[in-house]
């Protein structure tokens, strides 16, 4: 579980595909630098690996998500 605050710049994983799973709050998200989309509870985010990220905005309260990473990521997964 993660819960994010502020705003965390693009970067994507070398090793892994990711799926969020949104529990709570609502928040600005974008894939590949498209358009931003409004992601929130009950939402499900998938992108598979070296795909860019990153959480643009958080609307509402604070972002509260279930990450689950495949295969598991690594130390060194993460590339800006």
């Amino acid at each position: 579980m993660f819960r994010i605050h502020n705003p965390v710049a693009r970067h994507n994983y070398a090793y892994s595909s990711t799926y969020l799973k949104f529990e709570s709050d609502r928040g600005l998200f974008s894939l590949e630098g498209k358009e931003a989309f409004e992601a929130g509870k009950g939402a499900l985010v998938f992108w598979r690996r070296v795909v860019d990220h990153e959480f643009i905005d958080v609307i509402e309260g604070q972002l509260l998500f279930l990450a689950i990473d495949t295969p598991t990521g690594r130390c060194d997964d993460v590339q800006k």
